[in-house]
């Protein structure tokens, strides 16, 4: 299959796939539970089946992902007050990800180049390894080990405090006799 990788992003079947679904609002969530953006899956898997001849389902094969690399790598940075281009391209890449998650570091990653769509990528990237690391963090934190020393320590303390004010306090009489020193 002979592909163009050379021209203008408005020669990009891409472009004009997520501009009508930008204009039709298709939904692209990528957890959506109501329609599982099926609309923009679908007009993705229609537009790469016309343009190529081959048939595309909605399920990201390997051919599919590196025509959809390819037609990423074309996009040139929209108006930076249009983040639902952005969403649009990180929908595609989380798809392409989840698809062929073991061949996008070697495979596809490396055909987006030095792109606009590389640095949504590398954005994309350094969030997941935050998310990666908070979570790690929070689960260290909340190891059940973890929680018995931490409410140990705060024992401690409130024993400690509690002493500290018993030692503070002046001894009281017992005896009613004793304290009015009759």
């Amino acid at each position: 299959m002979e592909i163009q990788t050379s021209g203008d992003a408005a020669n990009c079947w891409l472009y004009e796939v997520i501009r009508v679904a930008i204009r039709d609002d298709y939904c692209m969530k990528s957890y959506c539970t109501t329609c599982g953006s099926m609309s923009f899956r679908e007009a993705l898997a229609t537009a790469a089946s016309d343009q190529t001849g081959t048939k595309f389902s909605v399920h990201i094969t390997l051919p599919f992902a590196r025509l959809l690399m390819i037609q990423l790598m074309m996009l040139r940075e929209p108006v930076p007050d249009r983040p639902d281009w952005t969403r649009a391209v990180m929908f595609i890449l989380l798809q392409v990800w989840y698809a062929q998650n073991d061949l996008c570091n070697r495979q596809l990653w490396p055909m987006l180049g030095d792109s606009w769509v590389n640095q949504v990528l590398k954005t994309m990237q350094d969030h997941y390894k935050w998310v990666c690391e908070e979570t790690a963090r929070r689960q260290a934190y909340d190891h059940p080990v973890q929680v018995l020393l931490r409410r140990d320590a705060k024992r401690r303390a409130g024993q400690k405090a509690h002493a500290l004010r018993q030692a503070s306090k002046k001894p009281r009489p017992t005896d009613f006799n004793e304290q009015s020193g009759t």
